[in-house]
Parts: structure tokens; C-alpha cells; sequence
């Protein structure tokens, strides 16, 4: 029905100018929901289950990243308390913009 992958803080991927760049927090990547089964909360229980476990793990924040062809998601992002960082955007070309959101676990109980 969906899926998501979550990075653990410290994890290193190669940056689009091949550069590498070191995760500081544990970052959601890919949460994909079957279209059949989309507006069910399955987004959002995937998503929570990634805030709790960044949580667990001790961190003081998770981040991810998306662009404006994620409006629904974005939506779902921000109503769980994910903020725009634009320091974490990247451009992979001129003209695209991968926008990046944190959220921060100080105070979750």
C-alpha cells in the first residue's frame, strides 16, 4: 500500500556537483503511496512512524526533501509540523528546485 525509506543520521550520499554530503539528522526519502489506496492515512501513519523513530534514535531533528510537484504531500508535511529550511534546497538544474523541511523532535514526548 506504501512505503517510505529513512535514513539514519550520518549517512553519506554523493550531492548532485558530486560533492559529498553527511546527513546531520535522520532524513525521509521516497514515501510513495499506492494510488488505490491514497487519502486513507497511510502517508501519514508511514510518515509518523519515521518521526518516532528519528525521536527514539535520539535526534533533534528529521528533515526530508520534495518540490512543487508534491503539493499533497507538502500539505500533509506541514499540518504534521514540518517547516520549510530553504538553507537545505538544492538545484540539480537551473530551473528546479528540491525544497527542504525539518521538523524538530525537542519536546515530543
Amino acid at each position: 500500500m506504501g512505503t517510505v525509506l529513512l535514513y539514519p543520521a550520518g549517512t553519506v550520499f554523493s550531492g548532485p556537483d558530486g560533492a559529498s554530503v553527511t546527513l546531520a539528522w535522520p532524513e525521509v526519502r521516497l514515501l510513495a503511496v499506492a494510488p488505490a489506496a491514497r487519502g486513507q492515512g497511510i502517508g501519514k501513519a508511514l510518515m509518523q512512524e519515521c518521526v518516532r523513530r528519528a525521536h527514539q534514535s535520539r535526534s533533534a531533528a528529521i528533515t526530508l526533501h520534495t518540490n512543487d510537484m508534491m503539493e499533497v504531500a507538502m500539505r500533509m508535511y506541514e499540518r504534521m509540523g514540518f517547516v520549510r529550511v530553504p538553507e537545505l534546497d538544492f538545484h540539480p538544474a537551473p530551473d528546479v528546485t528540491i525544497k527542504g523541511y525539518r521538523f524538530n523532535l525537542d519536546g515530543i514526548t
